[in-house]
C-alpha cells in the first residue's frame, strides 16, 4: 500500500491520530482497572494530580511562552481531561 503525505515513522496524520486515540483508550482502561482498588485509586489520583503541577511561566510573568511551553500546556490539558475521565469512571473516592 502506497501512502502519500507520510510523517513520523512513515505514518500519515490520520494514522497518528488513530494511534493517539487508541493509546488514550488503553490508558483509560488501565487506569479504570487500577482504580477499582481504593488504595491504588488514591495513589493513582495523587500521582496524576502531582503531574498536573506543570509550571506555565506564571512564576515569572515577563516570560513569553514559546512553542515548547504551548505544547506542554496542550499536554497538560489532555492530562487534565484524562484525569477527569478516570474520576468519572472510577466514581467517588
Amino acid at each position: 500500500m502506497q501512502e502519500t503525505g507520510a510523517t513520523t515513522a512513515g505514518r500519515v496524520p490520520i494514522e497518528l491520530d488513530a494511534a493517539v486515540a487508541a493509546h488514550r483508550q488503553m490508558l483509560l482502561l488501565l487506569f479504570t482497572v487500577v482504580a477499582r482498588d481504593a488504595a491504588a485509586r488514591r495513589r493513582l489520583m495523587e500521582a496524576m494530580e502531582q503531574r498536573m503541577a506543570f509550571r506555565d511561566g506564571h512564576e515569572d510573568p515577563g516570560v513569553e511562552p514559546d512553542a515548547a511551553v504551548a505544547f506542554e500546556a496542550r499536554v497538560q490539558q489532555e492530562v487534565q481531561r484524562l484525569l477527569e475521565d478516570v474520576r468519572a469512571v472510577a466514581g467517588p473516592d
